[in-house]
């Protein structure tokens, strides 16, 4: 498969996009691979297809943000840089912020410019101190779970487009991940719907 780019940083720098795993190959459980495999999956691919995005994170909870009652492994996350992943779980410790916004609403939610977001103040500082300026969260709800996908920008205005010109390719993307990827991912999400 080929690499894609590497993406601008605001200090000009290049950084190389994550290496992708063919959806084809099997981890070393012999053929069988797990749920979480899928999600960061969803998250590296995801990042490749957004032109402008710099990385993402993918959560799979109740329609409330907890746990899922028949998952023994809770809240389920995978993030393609350990930065987001501080972003998004400060997002559920505070219960404020891009993530727990798309779960209430079930609708996208985007952040043109964080510099200028006013709605989450803890969500503001962390994503500023760690570069970056623009988030799109998009929620797909199936029978009591709610997979959400994020993308981050290190650019104001970047991901303007995201829901319109990539939500349903995300939606196939994230649907592809999950009928390929763990039994107990798909019993818990099946079919994704496309973001309202």
């Amino acid at each position: 498969m080929e690499t894609p780019p590497p993406l601008d940083a605001p200090d000009g720098t290049r950084t190389a996009p994550p290496a992708l795993t063919p959806l084809e190959d099997a981890d070393e459980r012999g053929g069988e691979t797990s749920p979480a495999r899928g999600f960061t999956e969803l998250a590296q691919r995801s990042v490749a297809c957004i032109p402008g995005s710099c990385a993402a994170a993918v959560t799979l909870t109740d329609t409330a943000g907890g746990p899922l009652a028949d998952s023994p492994e809770g809240t389920a996350a995978a993030v393609t840089h350990p930065d987001v992943a501080e972003l998004v779980a400060a997002q559920w410790e505070s219960e404020e912020g891009p993530v727990p916004s798309a779960l209430e609403s079930g609708e996208p939610v985007l952040t043109g410019d964080v510099r200028h977001e006013t709605r989450w103040p803890r969500f503001r500082a962390m994503a500023l101190q760690r570069g970056l300026r623009a988030s799109a969260t998009l929620p797909y709800r199936h029978e009591g779970a709610v997979l959400t996908l994020s993308v981050y920008a290190f650019r104001p205005q970047s991901l303007a487009g995201v829901v319109e010109e990539k939500g349903g390719e995300l939606a196939e993307l994230a649907e592809a991940i999950v009928r390929n990827r763990g039994r107990g991912v798909e019993e818990h999400l099946g079919k994704l719907r496309r973001p309202r």
